[in-house]
């Protein structure tokens, strides 16, 4: 694997989040110790939200005071109701929230922006399509993407024209994803990332703190 596709997740950077055993939000020395050995692994990507309450502050305070430590931040919209309110509002309210997320990461442009509500960026496509493009010509950022769920969404989300980005869950239990479905599908320029690959942390943990909504839980732990 090459290690510039790696990105660090960054929700626990922010609030608690993860696993029932570590479900804290990372300190700030820690987060920088965390970005240090990042970069000297040549590992330069992050992702966030504003919805990560702390996150975007904390990776733009490290940002600010290493400034000889460049990382391509991804980034994603917060959640605005779209069926009761007309285009301006919905244009102005989601510049606002980009606008915010370049302050408080402290820097001019992101490798990406991402919806973080799939149904959302559906309800209103071509306005946000519009949007999206409206900030790549003003190279306030790479490229646009979306965050999904299900496999549904996946293949919904394949057939937008000139998406950079598709980010979604996998893991090693996870098998409700047909892999060669999926690159038959994709277009050679849009990129997929997957998250939640140790499944926030509990595949390296004892059964014990596993959900109860796992049937045969021991079971599926050594297997």
């Amino acid at each position: 694997m090459n290690k510039k596709e790696l990105i660090i997740g960054g929700a626990q950077l922010g609030y608690n989040y993860g696993s029932p055993k570590y479900n804290k939000k990372i300190k700030k020395n820690d987060i920088k110790k965390i970005l240090l050995k990042a970069k000297r692994y040549d590992i330069s990507r992050i992702d966030t939200a504003s919805r990560y309450k702390d996150s975007e502050k904390d990776i733009g305070s490290f940002l600010l005071n290493n400034k000889n430590h460049k990382f391509k931040i991804f980034s994603k919209l917060e959640t605005i109701k779209t069926n009761k309110n007309g285009n301006q509002y919905l244009a102005q309210k989601l510049y606002k929230n980009f606008n915010k997320t370049l302050e408080s990461l402290n820097i001019k442009k992101l490798e990406c922006i991402f919806t973080h509500n799939i149904e959302n960026f559906f309800s209103k496509k071509k306005f946000f399509l519009n949007f999206f493009s409206s900030l790549i010509k003003k190279k306030y950022t790479e490229g646009f993407g979306v965050s999904i769920y299900t496999p549904n969404e996946l293949y919904k989300s394949l057939k937008i024209k000139n998406i950079s980005y598709i980010q979604m869950p996998m893991n090693i239990l996870d098998n409700r994803w047909n892999i060669s479905k999926i690159k038959k599908t994709k277009n050679k320029n849009t990129k997929i990332y997957v998250r939640s690959i140790f499944l926030r942390g509990l595949l390296f943990l004892d059964d014990k703190y596993w959900p109860n909504w796992f049937k045969n839980k021991i079971k599926l732990k050594k297997k």
